[in-house]
């Protein structure tokens, strides 16, 4: 994934996209960040954590910019928004969730509320970038119900 964005980030500099390439060297400024204070290479996991966290950043910026009637500044989020989550992967769609879910909580007798922990650890490894936690918290809220 590294190679990836290195790659797109060189493809954004000969094409002169300026809006890519601001977006990919402030990820690749970010990433290298994480290299240095780790001591080591990014993983591809640690990676998308890293993306999933600049698009939220981007999104709160996006309704402080639209509650505050900024649509100008909104939109340029909003293109940063779309450029990062080319690089996330394909996120499940309900339906797949619950049955990971249902799958992971049939792996456990009796499974209650008090698993509830155990089971989101496991999922959330399992699933990693492909599903936002608080969907996937209420649909393992629903289950164990």
């Amino acid at each position: 994934m590294k190679n990836r964005i290195n790659d797109d980030l060189k493809l954004a500099m000969r094409s002169k996209d300026k809006e890519k390439l601001m977006v990919l060297r402030s990820l690749k400024s970010e990433y290298r960040n994480f290299e240095i204070d780790k001591h080591g290479d990014i993983t591809d996991s640690e990676l998308i954590n890293l993306i999933q966290k600049a698009v939220k950043s981007r999104q709160q910026s996006y309704e402080l910019y639209i509650a505050g009637n900024r649509k100008d500044l909104a939109d340029v989020e909003l293109k940063e928004i779309n450029i990062l989550k080319e690089y996330l992967p394909a996120t499940l769609s309900e339906e797949e969730i619950v049955r990971e879910v249902e799958e992971v909580i049939s792996d456990i007798p009796n499974a209650s509320k008090k698993d509830m922990g155990k089971i989101m650890k496991i999922l959330k490894e399992k699933l990693s970038g492909r599903v936002d936690g608080k969907t996937l918290s209420n649909i393992v809220k629903s289950k164990l119900s």
